[in-house]
C-alpha cells in the first residue's frame, strides 16, 4: 500500500505516479524551493513493495536520487550498482534469471571493458546520450572500466 500524499498546491509536479482504477497516487513529487528543487519520495507501508515498482518508475527515481553520480543504471529492481572513483563500476544481479540492463554514463565514453573477460561493449547513441547494454547472468556481477 502506498500512503496517499495530498498536496493542496499547484507549484509541485508529479514525476512518478502510480495508477489504480483511474486514480493517481504520487510516488515522486518535485517543487521549486528557494534556489533549489525539493523532492518528496513516497515510501510504501511495506518497504518490500519498492521491489515491485516497474523499471521505468525506478529509472526516474534513480535519475533524481543519483543526479550527482557519474553513471546511472536503467534496470528492474534487485540490480545493484557499485560506483568507484577510478572510472570503474560493478553491476550485480540478485535475480533468478538473466537480465539486460543499460548503463548510462554522464561522461563521454567510447566503450566499457569487462574487467574479468576483457569483453568490450561499444557505446550506443540514444537521444543525445551514450548508453551501454549489459547482459547480467542470474546472481552474478560484472565489473567494468569506462574507456573515454
Amino acid at each position: 500500500m502506498i500512503p496517499q500524499i495530498i498536496y493542496p498546491t499547484n507549484d509541485s509536479w508529479e514525476v512518478v505516479t502510480a495508477y489504480d482504477q483511474g486514480n493517481g497516487y504520487p510516488l515522486l513529487l518535485q517543487a521549486n524551493y528557494s534556489s533549489g528543487m525539493l523532492y518528496v519520495l513516497t515510501i510504501p507501508d511495506n518497504f518490500n513493495d519498492l521491489y515491485d515498482l516497474p523499471a521505468q518508475a525506478l529509472t526516474w527515481i534513480k535519475r533524481v536520487l543519483n543526479a550527482e553520480m557519474p553513471l546511472t543504471l536503467e534496470a528492474e529492481s534487485r540490480i545493484g550498482l557499485f560506483l568507484y572513483d577510478n572510472d570503474t563500476f560493478i553491476v550485480h544481479s540478485f535475480l533468478d534469471e538473466r537480465q539486460l540492463v543499460t548503463a548510462v554514463p554522464k561522461v563521454t565514453a567510447k566503450s566499457i571493458v569487462d574487467l574479468h573477460s576483457g569483453e568490450t561493449i561499444q557505446a550506443q547513441a540514444r537521444g543525445g546520450q551514450t548508453v551501454f547494454p549489459i547482459m547480467l547472468p542470474p546472481h552474478e556481477y560484472r565489473a567494468f572500466r569506462i574507456q573515454r
